[in-house]
Formats: C-alpha cells, structure tokens, sequence
C-alpha cells in the first residue's frame, strides 16, 4: 500500500508534464522508469529490467540510443526513487537486491547523493540532487 509520504512526493511532481516536448523514445523510457519505482521489488539490472516491462535487452538499448541517455543511469536513478519512496524506517539498504552494502554506497556516491538518503530525503530533493542523469551529462552524450 503506497504510503503518504510516497502520494506526496509523485503529487508534487505530477502537472511538470505540461511543460514537457514529447518524444516516444523518452516516453518510453519514462514508462520503463516507473514500472521500477512503483514496482514491489528491486530491479538490478537491464537485463531484469527489459524482461519486467516487456521488451527484448537489444530494444531497451535502442530506445536508450535514440534518447541519447544511458540506460544503466536511467535505472539506477528509477531504484533510489523507489528506494526513498518506500523508505520509512526502514534501513535503506533491505530495499536493494543486492549481497554486499558497499553495492549501495557505490551506487549512492556515483549518484552524488547522501549516505543517509533513505530516511531524509523527499523525492523531489533526490531528482535535484541526484548526478546520473544531468542536462549537462545528456548534452555531451548527444553531441
């Protein structure tokens, strides 16, 4: 059952998509996103992750190439939401599916987020904070 906090943070993001250009590749990489942010469980990799929305690997990557962003960031940044979304009281690192905490530290430090992100952080602050997928990181990538 999702959790107060959890309809606050995606009612503040909800009306951005106004301002938003479509595009099919993003949109579907969008939709890709959240299948892992609503979803009941960690998805750790790509491979898992085309498998959960439906989608053949070498599809997800061609979608993630006409995009001009990379698919691993683009998961990465769909766990953490997750995570901070079901983050309550929690210990942070039960959400991932992962076998060694340092997985998540590694995950958190190339994500330029805080340790204590679990607990303290609203989803809005993490999408600001958050490394992984920057306007000036996709410029580059499409250049």
């Amino acid at each position: 059952m999702p959790s107060p906090r959890r309809d606050r943070d995606l009612d503040q993001l909800s009306g951005t998509t106004d301002r938003i250009v479509r595009h099919p590749p993003c949109d579907a990489i969008v939709t890709a996103m959240l299948t892992v942010v609503n979803g009941s469980g960690d998805v750790p990799t790509v491979r898992a992750w085309s498998r959960l929305v439906g989608r053949s690997e070498t599809s997800m990557y061609a979608v993630f190439r006409l995009a001009g962003v990379p698919p691993k960031a683009c998961l990465d940044l769909a766990r953490l939401m997750r995570a901070a979304l079901a983050a309550t009281d929690r210990k942070g690192y039960s959400l991932f599916d992962v076998a060694d905490p340092r997985t998540v530290q590694r995950l958190l430090q190339r994500s330029g987020l805080p340790r204590g992100l679990f607990t303290a952080m609203s989803l809005a602050d993490l999408l600001n904070q958050q490394t992984l997928l920057t306007d000036e990181r996709n410029s580059a990538l499409s250049e």
